[in-house]
């Protein structure tokens, strides 16, 4: 792990986290415009979104980049998915008009920033293949929002 990856990380988290401290509806509509504009990037330029992965996560970008071809060829972020979750974030703003703001939000969301970016960088690193790979993405992500949501 790179110090720039580990700084991205904790800046974004911290940021997150302040808004989410001021307002949690904003803080998800924020979420939702951050994976609008993914799926967009996807959808206009493979060079675009190698830069915007670059900028998100050095660590788990170099890694792809030193996999081979059969792995990198079904690896592939899904504009549609990112659409989806865009969506049910902006859902969620709309739920949050009357959420009251405290600190429980904000460590949730700075929490799941981080754990995040180490979950991405250890299941691409570990991984032979591509199912290796999915199941160890999807089951530490999994994880990682029930251990954000139980405990906090």
């Amino acid at each position: 792990m790179s110090l720039r990856g580990v700084l991205t990380s904790l800046i974004f988290g911290t940021l997150a986290a302040l808004l989410a401290l001021y307002n949690v509806k904003y803080a998800f509509i924020i979420f939702a415009l951050v994976y609008f504009i993914k799926a967009l990037i996807q959808i206009k330029s493979k060079e675009a979104f190698d830069k915007y992965q670059k900028l998100i996560n050095i660590d788990k970008y170099n890694i792809y980049i030193q996999k081979d071809k059969e792995f990198k060829k079904f690896i592939k972020s899904d504009p549609i998915a990112d659409i989806i979750v865009a969506g049910l974030f902006l859902y969620m703003s709309f739920r949050q008009y009357n959420a009251i703001n405290n600190k429980n939000y904000a460590i949730m969301v700075f929490a799941f920033i981080v754990i995040n970016y180490f979950v991405d960088i250890y299941a691409m690193k570990t991984s032979t293949n591509w199912e290796d790979y999915k199941k160890k993405s999807m089951f530490s992500g999994i994880i990682l929002v029930l251990i954000v949501l139980f405990i906090i």
